[in-house]
């Protein structure tokens, strides 16, 4: 609601809009041949002795084969480097020389037993009761292990479907009791076997998980996307499933909306498969039509399906137990395999494969745009792209993920206003995943290159050398913390990275997790292709120290540890082999118990030079600041006060640089100036000294409590500062200069500094901050504290100046303010706009403010006293001009014009609205978004005209940063004049790379940059060299 028209305003700014990837329909997809140069024969639909299997943890299947003599043949998958072109294919054959007595088939199946990433085999007897497994243990198969619990006589796993019942991740084997209504189920405990047999009741429509009836499909799978699998029936026309609950628990059946109508004559289990084709959790469905064709139903929440998109190039298959789901690209989504004849070829025999989800994952976002010119563009790949491609080039991950993670590949980000796009490409190494606690670490190495294009499609585009920054982390895994980080250029520069007494050492995985995300080295390159583009220009080592908390007792209560930073060592250098890197070194001595630091230190290391007016020894001496802060007590368990900061520095010119020796320098009394000769010995001068004190809680007394107390509703009192010794303030005073009949410490006083009484500080002069209290009236603060959430109302200067402030009635916005002469100045405030409607000063003098439906500022008026005509007045202001009237204004801004707008009103802003666009989806701003400023030289009642208006054009850049401005200079002549401000093109790191000088145009328009011969009246631009 508007004050002044009592009517509804409405704006709006500009929309920001959010673009995903969206899924490719399947019927565009093609089928694809794989390409199996590296097998020497495929396997036949019929051989029972193969199957797809991820032996090795990489989310890459491949083909595991019973080959002669019964030795495992595995040929490793390898998925196309790029996802959009090209097919997989298969690595050299690997001989598994380690192995398990065990034939592949229904002796054996494979399972991550122990949740460590590595396939374990678990082996069944003849008449497939479980027995066992054997482990796996970097590509090598240790001793059988027998399970200490296993299922009853007479229960086998082929009477058993196997899934996930209790979250836990391990299949448990289930079954389902009709006579009874029960649900069957045997808990899997991992390598300790399975459970006793556990009775769930069911309701008694839940079907077998087996079925006689060649008109019933029934099987598991996750129709939800809870992560659980579900039961599902499939029939002619009717599809259903019931939802798993966990714990052998099945909801009510669900009937899902759009099943397909298939002829109950040519129905058949094998022609259906349930798969993830867009990883979008849940599962849809595949069916295999006779005679060709692939027709996919799209998976709705679990409450329908789609309708059907139909592959027609999908050849007949014979063999369909031959076609299966599997993550074939390694990018989270599903592809269809199977075995088929080559084209033109009568016997031979070759893998196919269709990619459901062609391109890349469908959902996740590809691009927003602010609305005001700025564009941002993401492009993904798969971990497994990045675990690929470091192990072509013999670079492989220290540790594994297991499963494949999106990854943010580049992000590009575009300005369309001052033409220029940012880039910054990622890279990923040693991700990690910790199958003990279930928890994806992150990677423990990342690159980032970014790089600046300027006046991009333009003839005068321009590009920056990119930076390139290596960052190591440490992911949390069990891996030996030494000198040795992956692909760095440099030795570390630490001996270890993390440090812990050994007596605390009684959990080394709790003790690595206690690191995980922590950084351990930072490198800053620069890609100029220069040949010394590989030397750093920048190197920074992050050491930990690691302090145990608790130790660990049993599996429930672990030994939990606490990380804090020891030293962060960094070296510069301009990347030439024969210089000299340039050292900083900064120590956390000493920690609370909250981490916070007490005790530091940053270490200024010297180096030789060859400056005439320095020597090698003042060159090479080292400067050490040495920071102290001494903090209270905690006031209970859960929250500490800071009550004390006191900070030291001190100079080391000889002598050993330990902590015990320099704690043990001398100290040279503070006297307000820092001696440097190097004369002096090894010694600490205080630079810095401050100490805070703190009130009581009940606010009863005016004195501060004592040095280091506080109280748990204590608020601070005041801030010293240390000034200097007394003896040296009256040296620095020169006789003759005080006052007649006063002292040193008389003229101190009267200029607000005061002196301790404590012994330490005896001598010194301090200089006491502002005070701030809740009431005027000592006896009724600790009330109106509380009533004002502790809102101080009274501040009072060293020289007991007060300034008083009334808040309103609900302790947020100012009312009025009455300073130590008793000069008040009253406040309106819109409560809408939580800002000023009206400001009336000492002297009556009165300022309006008028805000837009946005609560933005538009328009002040500057006013007399309420009985006077004089000043200006926000009577015919405009200020919510409709678009019209903005994109009017901004195409022809005449003085005519703003003198309309700005009707009686001092100063007037207007700001450009939503930009215009095209309909397409892709099109970019048509304008720029900016404001422009009228203020008035003469006030409205002394009759000004439209040529005592003064008009500023500001333009803003896509990220809504000031880039241009243009002023209104000559109005005399034909056409207006305008000065055109000078302004800089910036890089990523807000660097001017071009600096436009000022100039004059006959057009206000915002001028884009281009080539520097075409720009304005006087062409002239600067380049900037940056160090």
């Amino acid at each position: 609601m508007n004050p002044r028209t009592q009517k509804m305003d409405s704006q709006s700014l500009p929309s920001y809009r959010f673009q995903y990837k969206k899924p490719t329909d399947v019927s565009k997809a093609t089928v694809e041949q794989m390409n199996t140069e590296n097998l020497p024969a495929l396997p036949t639909p019929e051989d029972s002795d193969w199957q797809w299997v991820d032996l090795f943890g990489e989310r890459s299947p491949g083909i595991l084969e019973q080959g002669q003599g019964n030795c495992w043949v595995y040929r490793r998958g390898s998925p196309t480097q790029d996802h959009e072109t090209g097919s997989p294919s298969f690595d050299s054959t690997v001989v598994i020389q380690s192995q398990p007595s065990r034939t592949l088939g229904k002796s054996a199946y494979f399972e991550d037993v122990n949740q460590d990433g590595k396939l374990e085999l678990v082996c069944l007897d003849d008449s497939s009761r479980l027995l066992g497994f054997y482990h796996q243990n970097d590509s090598e198969w240790v001793g059988n292990t027998d399970f200490s619990s296993i299922p009853s006589q007479g229960t086998t796993v082929e009477s058993f479907k196997q899934t996930d019942l209790t979250g836990n991740g391990l299949a448990d084997l289930v079954a389902v009791d009709a006579s009874a209504c029960e649900i069957v189920w045997y808990e899997n405990l991992g390598e300790a076997g399975f459970g006793p047999l556990r009775r769930t009741a069911s309701t008694a429509d839940v079907p077998p998980l087996t079925s006689t009836d060649q008109n019933i499909w029934t099987t598991l799978a996750d129709m939800t996307g809870d992560g659980r699998a579900d039961i599902v029936q499939v029939s002619p026309g009717k599809i259903m499933y019931w939802q798993n609950l966990s714990h052998g628990r099945f909801s009510l059946p669900v009937s899902i909306h759009g099943s397909p109508d298939l002829e109950a004559e040519t129905f058949s289990g094998e022609k259906f498969r349930l798969a993830d084709i867009n990883g979008s959790g849940t599962n849809d469905l595949i069916y295999l039509a006779p005679g060709g064709g692939l027709h996919i139903y799209l998976n709705q929440a679990g409450n329908g399906l789609s309708t059907s998109q139909i592959l027609h190039e999908f050849p007949g298959v014979d063999q369909l137990s031959s076609v299966s789901t599997l993550e074939l690209l390694g990018k989270g989504t599903s592809c269809l395999c199977w075995t088929g004849k080559v084209p033109g070829s009568a016997s031979s025999q070759t893998l196919f494969y269709v990619d459901l989800a062609p391109g890349p994952k469908p959902n996740c976002l590809a691009s927003y745009q602010n609305g005001s010119g700025s564009r941002v563009e993401v492009s993904y790949k798969s971990s497994n792209w990045f675990y690929l491609r470091d192990q072509k080039v013999n670079v492989p991950w220290a540790t594994k993920i297991g499963f494949p993670v999106q990854c943010v590949r580049q992000v590009t980000i575009s300005d369309d206003v001052v033409k220029r796009v940012r880039t910054r490409t990622l890279t990923y190494h040693d991700g990690y995943y910790d199958a003990a606690d279930k928890e994806f670490r992150g990677f423990g190495m990342v690159e980032v290159l970014e790089s600046d294009t300027f006046n991009v499609g333009t003839p005068a585009q321009f590009s920056q050398p990119g930076t390139l920054t290596k960052t190591w982390y440490h992911t949390g895994a069990m891996a030996p913390l030494d000198r040795t980080l992956p692909r760095a250029r440099s030795a570390a520069l630490f001996e270890s990275y993390a440090s812990v007494n050994q007596t605390d050492m009684d959990s080394t995985h709790e003790f690595c997790r206690s690191l995980k995300g922590v950084e351990l080295r930072r490198e800053i390159l620069g890609d100029d292709d220069s040949p010394v583009a590989a030397n750093p220009f920048i190197v920074t080592d992050t050491a930990h120290q690691v302090f145990q908390l608790s130790p660990r007792t049993d599996d429930l209560h672990p030994a939990t540890y606490r990380c804090v930073i020891r030293e962060v060592l960094s070296a510069q250098s301009d990347r030439q082999p024969a210089s000299i890197p340039i050292y900083s070194h900064q120590l956390i001595l000493e920690t609370n118990s909250y981490n916070e630091t007490l005790k530091s230190m940053t270490i200024s290391y010297g180096r030789a030079s060859a400056s005439p007016n320095m020597s090698d020894a003042e060159a090479a001496d080292a400067l050490l600041t040495y920071a102290e802060h001494v903090l209270s007590e905690p006031i209970n368990d859960e929250s500490g006060v800071v009550f004390g900061n006191l900070c030291l520095a001190f100079r080391a010119t000889t002598g050993s640089n330990t902590c015990e020796t320099l704690q043990d320098l001398p100290e040279i009394p503070y006297t307000g100036q820092l001696l440097l000769s190097s004369t002096l010995p090894a010694s600490r001068i205080k630079t810095e000294e401050t100490k805070t004190y703190y009130r009581d809680e009940g606010l009863a007394q005016e004195e501060p409590l004592p040095l280091g107390q506080c109280q748990p509703y204590s608020v601070i009192h005041s801030i010293h500062e240390l000034v200097g010794s007394n003896e040296w303030l009256e040296a620095v005073v020169t006789k003759g200069t005080l006052p007649r009949g006063s002292s040193f410490e008389t003229m101190m006083k009267n200029y607000g500094y005061i002196k301790t009484h404590s012994n330490e500080d005896a001598g010194s002069w301090w200089r006491p901050s502002e005070q701030t209290f809740f009431s005027p009236d000592q006896s009724q603060e600790l009330i109106c504290a509380r009533k004002s959430f502790y809102t101080p109302t009274v501040s009072q200067d060293p020289f007991l100046n007060r300034t008083t402030v009334q808040m309103d009635d609900y302790n947020i916005l100012l009312r009025s303010s009455t300073d130590a002469m008793e000069n008040t100045v009253k406040v309106c405030m819109d409560y809408r706009c939580m800002s000023l409607s009206c400001v009336v000063d000492a002297n009556g003098n009165r300022v309006f403010y008028a805000h837009d439906a946005l609560s933005r500022l538009v328009a002040s008026a500057r006013s007399g006293k309420r009985d006077e005509d004089v000043g200006d007045n926000l009577g015919n202001t405009v200020t919510t001009p409709s678009e019209s009237q903005k994109e009017a204004f901004f195409a022809s801004p005449t003085q005519e014009t703003a003198l309309r707008l700005i009707g009686g009103a001092t100063n007037y802003r207007m700001y450009r609205g939503v930009p215009a666009r095209a309909t397409s989806d892709t099109s970019t701003t048509c304008h720029q978004l900016g404001f422009i400023d009228i203020t008035r030289r003469v006030h409205d009642v002394d009759g000004a005209t439209a040529a005592d208006l003064s008009i500023d054009i500001t333009y803003l850049d896509g990220n809504l940063i000031e880039v241009q401005t243009a002023s209104l200079t000559d109005t005399a002549s034909s056409k207006l004049m305008w000065n055109m401000g000078q302004w800089s093109l910036k890089n990523s790191r807000g660097s001017p790379v071009r600096i436009f000088q000022p100039s004059l145009s006959n057009s206000h328009g915002f001028i884009p940059p281009r080539p520097t011969s075409t720009w304005g009246s006087t062409p002239f631009s600067m380049i900037p060299y940056l160090e």
